[in-house]
């Protein structure tokens, strides 16, 4: 399983992925769309992710941690209005 494979699913073990877009070139950025995402800011969201990526169960290493440059959270309402403009049509 590789990098990519490994985060969407320690994601998706804790939250429903409506979409996802990740790209691992020398680092893995993207973005997660959810509606577990609603109501929360975007501290919380992220702490949502990195807490799935840090759980033992997710069996990430300290470099594929490290490697794991940014991935932003939206909601489906968020990303049908700013996604597409802010990271390109995927």
């Amino acid at each position: 399983m590789d990098l990519r494979e490994k985060v969407e699913h320690a994601i998706s073990s804790v939250i429903q992925i409506e979409q996802t877009f990740l790209q691992d070139d020398d680092g893995l950025i993207g973005y997660i769309v959810s509606p577990s995402f609603r109501g929360q800011d975007s501290y919380t969201r992220q702490e949502t992710i990195y807490d799935a990526l840090r759980a033992p169960a997710a069996n990430l290493t300290a470099e594929d941690l490290r490697r794991v440059v940014a991935v932003v959270a939206f909601t489906p309402e968020e990303y049908a209005v700013r996604g597409p403009e802010m990271l390109g049509a995927h």
